[in-house]
């Protein structure tokens, strides 16, 4: 794909931004060449996020995420849920246009805002194409899945 060839990314607001899908670690390069050809998909990445312990792939035109613990001892959420559930859809990324009005609005309702990242640490290239991309992930899995509330605004 080139530039030219590359979706305009729009800032999903209220509504899904993209899916993560986690992946055991000795699936993630066979799982992420199975979905580019299935799927026509065109994966940035993969990103090794040290202190988290993960390896990440995503297709933004696509709001598609893989996950993999590389690190068990720093990803141990994501190893404990690989444990219980298996691989598979793992969490969904909700598109909010105030990131602290929405976690006020789930602390109110009686959940707990969790990890939280900057997602222009990744890569930096990504400042060129993201004015913004915050990140909170809510404290618990509900139903059967993470929700993560992200304010990802494109240039």
């Amino acid at each position: 794909m080139t530039d030219h060839d590359t979706p305009q990314l729009t800032q999903n607001r209220n509504r899904v931004d993209h899916v993560a899908f986690l992946l055991r670690p000795e699936n993630f390069d066979s799982a992420r060449a199975r979905a580019a050809d299935l799927l026509g998909l065109n994966f940035e990445g993969p990103y090794d996020l040290d202190q988290a312990g993960l390896r990440i792939c995503i297709d933004w035109a696509a709001g598609i995420e893989f996950i993999t613990p590389v690190d068990p001892a720093n990803a141990r959420i994501q190893a404990a849920f690989l444990d219980q559930h298996g691989e598979g859809f793992y969490r969904l990324v909700f598109g909010v246009t105030d990131l602290a009005a929405a976690l006020e609005r789930a602390c109110a309702g009686g959940m707990q805002a969790g990890l939280r990242m900057d997602g222009l640490s990744i890569d930096s290239a990504w400042r060129d194409r993201f004015a913004r991309m915050d990140e909170v992930t809510i404290g618990e899995v509900v139903p059967g899945m993470f929700i993560t509330l992200g304010q990802i605004e494109p240039r």
